[in-house]
């Protein structure tokens, strides 16, 4: 099963992985780009580590004029020339703590904005660590609200402790991608 998470962007913010890693390693953040790789040109698997462990995602990068069908009320006047960052990911959860941390990276400190189509929304991040936070907590709850939250209930077989569990469940990961 494949996942995908939009991040819109100004090109001008996209960063090159040297920044990437330089922006990890001063957040205390435990992914490592592969070196010297421009975000603007890469299209594909993008190699990365997730507390050493070899991990990655697929990364794309078009301008929203691309998406226009997709995302037609996307209000889009806050960034200039805007482009969209797609994730994709398969059914591993390091690659989606990779690309929850790479969300979370791209935006900071910018104007950015994020869309998975679990919920089928935009949500703005703000510039704030909190904002961020709580835009991709969202984004992670929705992700893993539709297949694994249910697979998992089922498997647990009770009505009464699903949203409970759900809800530790989302924030784990979120603690162990360093994000909650």
């Amino acid at each position: 099963m494949s996942m995908t998470m939009y991040v819109f962007l100004s090109i001008s913010d996209v960063p090159n992985t040297n920044s990437l890693n330089e922006l990890s390693k001063q957040l205390n953040s435990s992914v490592h780009y592969m070196e010297n790789v421009d975000l603007k040109e890469h299209t594909g698997f993008l190699p990365i580590q997730l507390s050493g462990n070899n991990s990655g995602v697929e990364i794309y990068m078009l301008p929203l004029s691309e998406f226009l069908d997709y995302f037609p009320s996307f209000d889009s006047s806050t960034f200039e020339k805007p482009v969209v960052i797609t994730f994709r990911w398969g059914g591993d959860m390091n690659e989606m703590l990779v690309a929850l941390k790479s969300a979370y990276l791209l935006g900071y400190e910018k104007q950015s904005a994020v869309f998975e189509p679990q919920s089928g929304g935009v949500s703005q991040m703000n510039k704030s660590k909190k904002g961020l936070m709580l835009c991709l907590g969202t984004a992670y709850n929705n992700l893993i609200n539709s297949d694994r939250r249910r697979w998992l209930a089922s498997y647990l077989g009770s009505r009464k402790y699903r949203g409970r569990l759900a809800h530790m469940w989302c924030r784990f990961i979120l603690l162990m991608a360093g994000l909650y």
